[in-house]
């Protein structure tokens, strides 16, 4: 198997180059790097395990650091914590933090950490954070999979 290149030598298509021009946002971020992957090479390869391990274990020591004891549970979830992830799969993380969350400030605060980490490692890490209270009693679709798929990192 093909070793995956670093996300900046990669060669970047002309589309995907005009629309990382108009970044304003890290969503908008995270969707041109699952354009960019789309389109290359790169797409036919799927996430090697102990390059996952390298991913994984960034993201809980990042968010160890920024949360500290506010820090409940990280957990992977979807395609990648079933193995079923295809090439260009993102990473979806559920971020589990203890008192009052504001998905959206949560957003703001970690979105350049976050952003940096997918820029790095050539993969979307999507983010999803909740409060204690909704992860353990919420029966919401998005909440009974992470429960029941879910692996703590």
């Amino acid at each position: 198997m093909k070793a995956s290149k670093p996300f900046a030598a990669r060669k970047i298509s002309s589309s995907v180059k005009r629309r990382w021009r108009k970044v304003t946002s890290v969503q908008s971020l995270a969707y041109l790097l699952y354009l960019e992957r789309r389109e290359t090479a790169v797409d036919n390869e799927r996430i090697t395990v102990p390059r996952m391990k390298a991913i994984l274990s960034e993201i809980r020591s990042r968010f160890d650091s920024f949360y500290g004891p506010r820090l409940m549970n990280i957990l992977l979830y979807g395609s990648q914590s079933r193995g079923e992830a295809e090439p260009g799969s993102d990473i979806d993380i559920l971020v589990v933090l203890r008192g009052p969350v504001d998905p959206g400030r949560e957003i703001a605060g970690t979105g350049e950490m976050v952003a940096e980490m997918s820029l790095r490692f050539g993969e979307v890490i999507s983010c999803v954070f909740v409060d204690e209270d909704q992860f353990l009693n919420r029966n919401g679709p998005l909440l009974r999979n992470v429960r029941k798929e879910g692996i703590p990192l």
